[in-house]
C-alpha cells in the first residue's frame, strides 16, 4: 500500500445548469497505476464509497466520484429525471472534467458502477467508449429482484406523460442492502440519503433496463461483474444474462459471492470483493486491510 492523500472536492456544471459535488482521493504516488471514476447508486451518494476510495488510492489509483443529479450534494429535483440521458450527459461533463486525456495515453482510466450507477455506466459505455479501458460492474440494476406489479411499467408510462413530477415512496428496504447491521444502521440514519422517487425517474429506469440488455453484445471493452447470489434488490440473474452476452473477451470476469447481498462492497467478507476489483484493475492480487465502511 502506498498512502494516500486527502480528497479534493471539484464542481462541476451540467447542460441544463446544475451543479455536480465531487471529489478526487490521489495515491502518494508520482503517477497513478489508473484513474477509477465512481458511479454510485440511486437514493445514495458518493459518501457512501470513501473507504473503498481510500483503499483504491493507498493501492495506487486515483479515484474520483461525484453524487448524481439529485442525489447528495448535487444539485436537481431529488430522486428525478426527465431523460435517463441526462445521466449520460452529466457523466460525460465529469469525464472531461477530471479525466483530460485519459485513455489516450498511461494512466488508463476505468468507469466503476454501483446498481443505478452500473446501469448508468452501461449505458454510457454502449454510446462512448472512450476513455475507459474498462467497465466494472457491481450489482448493476438491470431489472428488480423483487416482483413489480403487472401493471407497473404501464402506470410509469402514464404518469412519467400526465404527471412526471409526481413522487412516491422509493420502497427499499436497508436490511437488502448488507447483512452487516453497522451499515443498515448508517444507511438509516444517513440524512443525504434519498426516500422517495418520481414516476419519471421509474419510466426512465424501466426503458434504460430493457435497452442496456439488448445492446449488450455491442461491448467491447473489458468487463468485471460483481453480483451477491442473494441481492434482494438488483435481480442477480440478469446480471448474469448480461455477462452471457459480452461475448469473448477473455478480460471479461465474473464473480458471485455466496450468500452477499446489494451491496457488495459493503457486506461481511468485503475484503475479498476489493481484492478482486485491484487485481482486475491491474493492481496484482491484494488483501485490502478491513475497514468499516
Amino acid at each position: 500500500m502506498t498512502g494516500a492523500d486527502a480528497p479534493r472536492p471539484f464542481r462541476v456544471a451540467t447542460e441544463d445548469g446544475l451543479e455536480l459535488a465531487g471529489e478526487s482521493r490521489f495515491p502518494r504516488t508520482a503517477s497513478p497505476r489508473a484513474h477509477v471514476l465512481v458511479v454510485h447508486g440511486f437514493a445514495e451518494h458518493r459518501g457512501r464509497y470513501a473507504v473503498l476510495a481510500a483503499e483504491l488510492a493507498a493501492a495506487g489509483f486515483a479515484v474520483h466520484r461525484f453524487d448524481l443529479r439529485g442525489h447528495g450534494e448535487s444539485g436537481g429535483r431529488r430522486g428525478h429525471v426527465d431523460r435517463f440521458a441526462e445521466y449520460r450527459e452529466d457523466l460525460d461533463r465529469v469525464v472531461e472534467a477530471v479525466l483530460p486525456g485519459a485513455g489516450a495515453a498511461d494512466p488508463p482510466a476505468f468507469l466503476l458502477g454501483h446498481s443505478l450507477g452500473g446501469l448508468i455506466a452501461l449505458d454510457a459505455i454502449l454510446g462512448r467508449p472512450e476513455p475507459f479501458r474498462g467497465l466494472a460492474l457491481s450489482s448493476p440494476f438491470l431489472a428488480p429482484a423483487f416482483r413489480l406489479p403487472p401493471f407497473a411499467r404501464a402506470f410509469a408510462g402514464a404518469a412519467a406523460l400526465l404527471a412526471p413530477a409526481a413522487d412516491f415512496a422509493a420502497g427499499l428496504d436497508p436490511e437488502g442492502l448488507s447483512r452487516d447491521p453497522e451499515v443498515v444502521r448508517r444507511y438509516r440514519e444517513d440524512p443525504l440519503v434519498l426516500r422517495r422517487l418520481t414516476a419519471a425517474w421509474l419510466g426512465a429506469v424501466l426503458d434504460a433496463q430493457a435497452a442496456v440488455l439488448e445492446r449488450a453484445g455491442e461491448l467491447r471493452l473489458p468487463v468485471l461483474l460483481l453480483l451477491g447470489s442473494a441481492d434482494p434488490i438488483a435481480d442477480p440473474a440478469r446480471g448474469r444474462a448480461l455477462f452471457e452476452r459480452l461475448g469473448g473477451n477473455p478480460a471479461n470476469r465474473l464473480e458471485v459471492y455466496e450468500g452477499f447481498s446489494h451491496e457488495v462492497f459493503n457486506e461481511l467478507g468485503r475484503e475479498r470483493v476489493v481484492a478482486d476489483l485491484l487485481e482486475w484493475l491491474g493492481g496484482g492480487p491484494v488483501t485490502p486491510a478491513s475497514v468499516a465502511p
